[in-house]
């Protein structure tokens, strides 16, 4: 069974990482269990290891932090659908703006 596991988690990461768009997953509490190469380059993270367990909206910029808490907490309640944009932060504080 454990061999099946990291087999299917070696998949998981291949599908990731094969994609050119960020794709971060989180728990239930907010916290990233995994994100695609492509994510951690663009915010500036060295290793999976050294993103997981932060809080999702470390990564979003202070000015949009509570908007897009909101904006979730809605969509959550309704589907998703709607798009967003927020300001992103990386972890050397530079900001990633919408549309750039």
């Amino acid at each position: 069974m454990e061999e099946a596991l990291r087999a299917n988690q070696a998949k998981l990461e291949t599908i990731l990482d094969s994609s050119p768009c960020a794709i971060v997953v989180s728990d239930l509490e907010g916290r990233v269990v995994d994100a695609n190469t492509a994510c951690l380059n663009m915010f500036g993270v060295r290793s999976r290891k050294e993103g997981m367990g932060r809080k999702i909206f470390d990564f979003v910029s202070p000015r949009d932090r509570d908007r897009a808490q909101n904006d979730l907490a809605r969509t959550l309640g309704r589907g998703l659908g709607e798009h967003t944009e927020y300001a992103l932060l990386r972890s050397d504080g530079r900001e990633l703006l919408p549309g750039l």
